[in-house]
């Protein structure tokens, strides 16, 4: 199959996040199986891909011209909508898997072209999604999680089918020397400001904060200028690669402030045997399960940080959840292997 997936938001490398990883997973698994896959994406600025595609589309002529850098084609550009039809004469997908954006006014462009779509709901910030979900023919959807697919049901009364993100191990597992508490993507709705007080509560563990969406500039110094009076904490910028930050994770700490569909990094961190310290919020108790630890995502400080201590000063009972973190990763239902087959099967009809 020719199988196209879709995001309004940038791509990797350009853009590192959940959906982005977990496109990329699939995408590398639908490869091996021996199916063709192309992603089409916005384009951000003034990086080497980014020249590169308005040189190649000044003296092509082409609004969304593609690039091999991650080993299949990923068409760029700033307008998706006129450059749709371009894409789908040139790679002539069998379907189309929208994701992540402002993707309705493209479904709704697909819709019109009669293209068999799926709509894989990985958030549900549905609001921000330009406009409303709607019924056809041509559409089915998929959720990332139960929880995605009950609020989906909830607010526009259509039902999804539930597949989770895919975690190919070995692009995440390693050999660990555990020194860091992680937490990633420091933004006030990844819950950074608990993340803050809780490391500042705690001066003799030391913190990871890791960029993933790319913080503005005012952001940045901000955040910098903040970190400088706790200096426990270390900051990195987002990485293209993810399992270097693995291998030197002890604990993962997520007290997001949002509903999260699924919660990727935790799923990633288990892998690894990596308890998780999660908001009991949203789609992290499907994603945490058995192997972490869930708090209220408004829960004093103190009962944070009673949580982090009990597994950071305590062998027996970190050892404990690592076990049931890895257990929890290796469950059927959750295999690559499955979940391709699942979608192939799904998207097959």
């Amino acid at each position: 199959m020719n199988i196209l997936f879709l995001t309004t938001h940038a791509y990797l490398p350009q853009r590192v996040g959940g959906s982005e990883s977990s496109t990329n997973d699939l995408c590398q698994l639908l490869l091996a199986k021996g199916d063709s896959v192309a992603v089409m994406a916005s384009l951000d600025l003034y990086d080497r891909i980014w020249l590169m595609n308005r040189i190649k589309a000044k003296f092509t002529k082409n609004l969304m011209p593609s690039d091999i850098n991650i080993g299949y084609p990923v068409y760029r550009g700033w307008n998706l909508t006129k450059g749709l039809e371009s894409v789908i004469n040139e790679f002539q997908p069998d379907c189309v898997i929208t994701q992540a954006g402002e993707s309705i006014p493209i479904i709704q462009r697909l819709d019109q072209l009669n293209i068999k779509t799926f709509v894989y709901l990985r958030d549900v910030a549905f609001a921000s999604h330009g406009g409303s979900y709607f019924k056809s023919e041509n559409i089915k959807y998929i959720a990332n999680s139960q929880f995605t697919a009950k609020k989906f049901k909830n607010t526009f009364d259509i039902s999804s089918f539930v597949i989770p993100p895919s975690i190919t191990s070995s692009n995440y597992k390693g050999k660990r020397t555990p020194k860091y508490v992680l937490f990633v993507c420091p933004f006030p709705e990844k819950g950074l400001e608990v993340a803050l007080k809780v490391a500042e509560a705690n001066p003799d563990i030391p913190f990871l904060f890791l960029e993933s969406w790319k913080l503005s500039e005012i952001n940045l110094q901000n955040l910098k200028t903040r970190l400088l009076k706790i200096p426990n904490i270390t900051f990195k910028h987002s990485q293209k690669s993810m399992l270097p930050i693995y291998t030197e994770t002890k604990i993962t700490l997520m007290p997001s402030q949002c509903e999260e569909a699924w919660g990727r990094v935790a799923s990633e961190s288990q892998v690894n045997g990596i308890p998780v310290i999660a908001s009991n919020i949203g789609g992290l108790p499907e994603s945490v399960g058995k192997g972490g630890v869930l708090v209220p995502p408004n829960a004093e400080i103190a009962i944070w940080t009673e949580k982090l201590r009990q597994l950071w000063d305590n062998d027996e009972v970190y050892n404990e959840y690592s076990q049931l973190a890895l257990q929890h990763s290796k469950r059927p239902e959750i295999a690559p292997s499955h979940l391709v087959s699942v979608l192939k099967n799904y998207i097959s009809y």
